[in-house]
This record gives structure tokens, sequence and C-alpha cells, in this order.
């Protein structure tokens, strides 16, 4: 190698976002997501719930949206006449491992 006495300046590191990352493939606008409304819509597994929202969705199995409400704010315990009496209206959701009764087991009393 020869020298011919210039001064290169060091590589830069580029910058920001590469140009062509806000056009799909064939060149049109991307859309972008936004992360605060895309999570309030995005559905939730149920053992991802949190403790208050199973025991809502466990009551509303059994008994009416009115009665589940009543009882999770500890104004009414459901008596047995609340409680769904027909199997076949039940959802066979009831059945899946991650199901666990005892939660709302508080709600009723010992007849229901």
């Amino acid at each position: 190698e020869f020298s011919l006495g210039l001064k290169v300046p060091p590589p830069i590191k580029r910058r920001g976002r590469p140009k062509g990352s806000d056009l799909t493939i064939i060149g049109l606008p991307a859309k972008r997501n936004r992360r605060g409304n895309l999570q309030s819509r995005k559905p939730v597994s149920f053992s991802r719930l949190h403790t208050t929202e199973k025991e809502k969705v466990l009551l509303s199995w059994f008994v009416d949206k009115e009665v589940a409400k009543d009882a999770i704010d500890g104004s009414l315990l459901i008596e047995e006449e609340h409680v769904e009496c027909k199997p076949e209206r039940i959802p066979d959701s009831i059945l899946d491992e991650n199901v666990d009764i005892c939660l709302i087991r508080q709600y009723f009393s010992s007849d229901a």
C-alpha cells in the first residue's frame, strides 16, 4: 500500500430507521400499531386472567350476570334457586384443567 497523505474520516454509524421499513413489500405505507390501544383488544387466556376476573367468568357460568356481580360485591350469598340446574346450559369450559372451582365456593351458600 502507498499513502497519498490524505486523511480519511472514520466511518459514520447509521442512525434511525432503515429507508424501506416504512413501506410494505408492494410499496404501500405500512400500518403502525399503537401498543396501548392494541393490548386492550387482545384476548387473554383464562390462566393469565386476574383472580377477580376468573371469579366473574366462573360465576357467570352458573348464575345470571347480575347475581354474579352482587355476589362479588359481597351484598349477596348465592342460594340454590339462583344456580343453573340444567347441565346442558353450563358450558363445557368448566371441565378444563385450568379452571379451579374452589375459587368461587365462598360466594355460594352450603345448599347451593
